[in-house]
């Protein structure tokens, strides 16, 4: 049971003021003084049942919870009974076709009753005409409740390949145009470019014409930085090429309006993710926008390396070691500034022409119908920059290669017009045509290791090899720091696969917000209530001694004050209070309201009201005293209406007893919720009551118990009546609410009824 409590405090003498409805007649009454000491020691004495069934009365309504909650249990029980002859109902009834067997519907129903008992006390205190009552101030207190949920570590995933000794190999080639190129397409993504999308989407041919026998790749990235460094890349003999392709150049129109076809030129050959570009290759790239670089002559990225085109072509020349114009060049599809046909596109590139002129590259127009032709002419151009080169199976080991030629007519003769470079054969001097060219070379020795170091430091015990395979066992390696060394060194050539997790800082800092009140805090981690941890008030934050597990999630619950309470249930005078004062113990005078109204069950209500919340203390007694000249009988309302034979009251006054029966001897009387003082010595009285009282109707009640699935019917019923509407009820959080139009009473009981087909 919830108790209310009025706590006595002391307070020193003042002079009465006029509030509210009063006037000035009785401005010049004293307000009772009352003395720091405190209230008199209580005389006890119980106030007799008043009526002869009160005791009945009383156990009747005490029944009530545990009648509903039989009920509840009987209702229960009686579904689950009947549950295996509903399903054997059901498993023997088949729909009209003879196909499938119907569900049988089931209900479940829970009762409640709408009001329960709870216990309230208090005390006033009666000089002359004047009653008086204490009153506690506090803020308003929300229960709030915070999640969060702990970092999850992120997985990291690499690969390393033992090493092995060098071996001799041997590999045969036929002279033909050969070569190793290697092409980037930079394709504009902004919201004009669907058209252009699809008009190159469906021209691999075109665009390898003329370099179909190299060993070609091509890479496909965007203009807008965000789209990352490598759409694909397509490489010559896969089986679905130009699908490949035809998918990555539909790169969609939501990208950034500013194009950096630059920037991402060099972020596309530089992709950190995607080692595709091979050394020594001949390379072309290829710009399709119908803007300039940054919008516009790099106007939109101003003060940024990236806003002219010396950007791309000193990555071409001094990072890539190409000659631009020999075995480099830039090609494009955009609005030169000398087309003046093009009339669709939205600026003319004049970065990417220049681009294109200091490359000895070649371009076409954006705004043509088909891109063929000139696909084409850039085919035929990149086709002049190839070398004449072969890619090898595997290194070389340094001056280990050597290179014979055999003829058409069977001879041969060791030739010396190349170079190796990685696993790339080139020609200075090319073989006659048709003639087979012998490479006879030992691969080098690769490093073994015994021990391997990681990107990232491991969370410990998190970490997973692999060898080819087959996992190892944790006592087959060991981890220090970012090592992991091998109690037996991998076979030659094989693949490590390391698995492990980002040794990060989890968090055991969470930030509340203002006005916590400590001692209510409740975390939880996992749904399990948390001992460990403290509040820090300056920073406002929960602190756990140790973080909660990765990936965890935190709960807390705690009541935040929302401000001062500046409404309080007071005892109600029966009368026009002619002075109302309200004041703090050490005699400051507040100002306030008396507001009456009636409470649920009729009962009459008052409500102090503070109208200066600059005067609201916190946790300080404010005295609020109603004086009334006219009245030679004080009385008063207690909050709410006591369950018969409850009430209890005792007196400070062996003046003024408790009376009992129908006695006309002077005394403290009570009827119904009013309390009447008729004594004629007053001066320092003190009532205390303490009673049991009816709860005010509830509207939630919670039916989580009912543990339902996501499909539901509800049928909610009062005192077995006519069910309400859907629009009288809803469904939140397990708890079923009742809309305030629906009118309630204090007797009845709601009957609430869930139905599916499988509960």
């Amino acid at each position: 049971m919830r108790k209310i409590s009025f706590i006595h405090g002391a307070f020193g003498s003042f002079l009465g003021i006029c509030l509210g409805a009063a006037t000035a007649t009785s401005c010049s009454q004293d307000v009772p003084a009352f003395t720091a000491t405190g209230v008199p020691d209580l005389e006890s004495k119980e106030l007799d049942p008043q009526s002869g069934d009160a005791a009945a009365i009383r156990s009747r309504a005490n029944e009530r919870v545990a009648e509903t909650s039989n009920e509840r249990e009987d209702i229960e029980n009686t579904a689950n009974e009947t549950d295996n002859a509903k399903a054997n109902a059901a498993a023997e009834t088949e729909d009209p076709q003879g196909s499938a067997k119907r569900p049988t519907p089931r209900e479940r129903s829970i009762r409640f009753a709408l009001t329960g008992e709870e216990t309230k006390e208090g005390q006033v205190q009666v000089k002359d005409n004047w009653v008086s009552q204490s009153v506690q101030l506090r803020d308003v207190l929300v229960d709030e409740k915070l999640e969060f949920s702990q970092k999850t570590l992120p997985t990291l995933n690499e690969s390393f390949k033992q090493g092995a000794a060098g071996v001799s190999l041997s590999e045969t080639f036929e002279q033909s145009a050969a070569g190793v190129l290697d092409i980037l397409v930079v394709v504009d993504n902004s919201g004009s470019m669907s058209e252009e999308q699809v008009n190159l989407s469906s021209k691999l041919a075109p665009l390898i014409g003329s370099v179909a026998e190299a060993d070609w790749r091509i890479g496909v990235v965007t203009t807008d930085p965000k789209d990352g460094c490598m759409r694909a890349v397509i490489k010559k003999g896969d089986t679905n090429a130009q699908a490949a392709f035809q998918k990555s150049i539909n790169a969609g129109i939501s990208g950034s309006g500013n194009e950096q076809g630059v920037r991402q030129a060099v972020t596309g050959l530089n992709c950190a993710a995607n080692k595709w570009v091979r050394e020594s290759s001949s390379l072309a790239v290829l710009i399709v926008s119908d803007e300039d670089n940054c919008s516009k002559n790099g106007s939109d990225c101003k003060g940024q390396p990236w806003a002219h085109e010396d950007h791309l072509l000193s990555f071409l020349s001094n990072d890539l070691n190409r000659n631009v114009g020999t075995d480099a060049r830039v090609y494009g599809l955009f609005r030169h500034p000398q087309d003046t046909n093009c009339k669709t596109a939205l600026q003319s590139a004049t970065q990417y022409a220049r681009a294109v002129s200091r490359s000895n590259g070649t371009w076409g127009s954006i705004c043509a119908s088909d891109y063929s032709n000139t696909l084409r002419r850039i085919s035929d151009d990149v086709a002049t920059i190839l070398k004449q080169q072969f890619v090898l199976k595997e290194i070389p080991e340094s001056g280990s290669a050597s290179v014979q030629i055999r003829f058409q007519d069977g001879t041969s003769m060791v030739w010396s017009g190349y170079t190796t470079k990685g696993n790339i054969l080139s020609f200075t001097q090319p073989p006659p045509a048709n003639s087979t060219i012998e490479v006879s070379y030992s691969t080098q020795a690769e490093p073994q290791f015994n021990s391997l170091s990681v990107a990232e430091q491991p969370k410990p015990a998190s970490v997973t090899v692999s060898v080819g395979r087959s996992p190892l066992d944790s006592s087959q390696f060991s981890v220090t720091g970012p090592l992991i060394t091998f109690i037996q060194p991998p076979a030659p050539g094989a693949e490590v696969s390391v698995s492990y997790k980002r040794d990060l800082a989890l968090s055991s800092v969470f930030h509340l917000g203002d006005g916590i009140l400590p001692h209510t805090i409740k975390p939880s981690i996992n749904g399990i209530e948390s001992q460990e941890w403290r509040f820090d008030a300056g920073h406002r934050t929960l602190v756990f001694a140790s973080p909660p597990p990765e990936g965890s999630k935190v709960t807390v619950n705690f009541a935040r004050s929302n401000g001062p309470k500046l409404l309080y249930d007071v005892i109600a005078p029966p009368f026009a209070a002619k002075s109302i004062a309200a004041v703090y113990s050490d005699g400051t005078k507040v100002s306030t309201k008396l507001n009456r109204s009636a409470n649920w069950d009729s009962q009459p209500k008052a409500t102090l009201e503070i109208l200066d919340p600059a005067a609201f203390r916190n946790g300080e007694t404010l005295w609020l005293h109603l004086w009334d000249a006219d009245n030679e009988t004080p009385s008063f309302e207690l909050p709410s209406l006591p369950l018969p034979g409850s009430l209890i009251l005792t007196s400070s006054s062996s003046h003024c007893p408790i009376k009992s029966g129908e006695s006309t001897a002077e005394g403290i009387e009570a009827t119904g919720s009013r309390i009447s003082v008729k004594c004629s010595k007053r001066i320092g009285l003190v009532v205390h009551y303490k009673y049991e009282t009816m709860t005010e109707p509830t509207r939630s009640f919670d039916v989580s118990s009912l543990a339902l699935p996501i499909k539901t019917q509800w049928r909610v019923s009062i005192d077995g009546g006519v069910p309400l509407t859907s629009k009288d009820f809803y469904i939140e959080d397990s708890q079923l609410m009742i809309n305030d139009q629906v009118q309630l009473e204090a007797t009845s009981v709601i009957v609430i009824s869930a139905i599916s087909e499988s509960i």
